[in-house]
Order: structure tokens, then C-alpha cells, then sequence
């Protein structure tokens, strides 16, 4: 398989090169992204569960933040912290990765468009992405459109 399932309390989803899913069972915790952080560990955030996560290779889970606000994308830093999405509040926050420590860095996004009935959680992600010179690229669920973030230095 290309890929299995690593987060998420579900059955195993093993897929194959065209990317489908032989088996699909959305967990409580609904892992929405997920990265590698500098110490080769996966970065997940869980977006009903409201944590950001680190999954090592073996499985061992160590929670980074919790009672965020349904994360969804994240994108890892140069400077090592984690940007989330949380788009229950409309907002981008940031996470320190030794001390868990949060700073939102933006509110009133335009974020958290609800799921159509019918169709599983999470239908429409937001997507987060670190630019190269620093800044964030967001994607807007709500208007369609990608914002660019500019986060504070440390």
C-alpha cells in the first residue's frame, strides 16, 4: 500500500497508487493533516478531538496542545513552531513544539465552512501551507480564497 492509517482510532485504510481507499472508517478524533516536524516525527491535528498531536513511527502519541478550536490545517515553521487553523474560531494559531505554548496570530478569518448533510466531517479542509519566505498560506473554505499571513518572528 501507499498509504495506512497512523492517527485516528478507526479501521486501517491501506490505499494504492491511484490514492483510493480499500476500507474508510472516520475516527472521533478525525485526523485532518498532518506533517513532519524536525525530529522526523508526524505532526497531526485532530480536528473533533480540538489536538495537535505527534505520532512517532512505533505509534507513541504525545499531545502537543489541546482545546483548540477544530484544527485543521497546519504548516511547520522554519523556526520550529506549528501554524494551526482552527476553524471553529476563525483563527491561526500558533504552537511552540517543546512547551506547547499557543499564540493566535489572526481572527475573524473567513474559516469553518459546515458540513453538508450527508456527507462525512470535514468535506471542505482548510488547507495550510509555510511559504518560503516565512509567510502563511491559508486556504479559505468560506470565500474561495487563499490569504497570505505573516506571522511574527520569535
Amino acid at each position: 500500500p501507499m498509504f495506512a492509517t497512523i492517527a485516528g482510532l478507526g479501521t486501517a485504510v491501506a490505499g494504492v497508487a491511484s490514492g483510493t481507499s480499500t476500507e474508510t472508517c472516520l475516527p472521533p478524533a478525525v485526523p485532518f493533516h498532518a506533517d513532519v516536524d524536525f525530529d522526523h516525527e508526524w505532526i497531526v491535528s485532530e480536528a473533533a478531538a480540538g489536538r495537535l498531536v505527534e505520532v512517532g513511527d512505533d505509534g507513541t502519541r504525545h499531545t502537543i496542545a489541546s482545546d483548540l478550536a477544530h484544527p485543521e490545517g497546519i504548516a511547520l515553521l522554519a523556526d520550529g513552531r506549528v501554524a494551526i487553523a482552527e476553524t471553529a474560531a476563525d483563527r491561526v494559531t500558533l504552537v511552540d513544539l517543546p512547551s506547547g505554548r499557543t499564540e493566535t496570530i489572526a481572527t475573524a478569518l473567513p474559516l469553518g465552512l459546515a458540513d453538508l448533510p450527508g456527507r462525512p466531517p470535514g468535506s471542505f479542509p482548510t488547507g495550510l501551507a509555510a511559504g518560503e519566505d516565512g509567510s502563511l498560506l491559508l486556504s479559505s473554505d468560506v470565500d474561495g480564497g487563499i490569504l497570505r499571513l505573516h506571522p511574527p518572528k520569535r
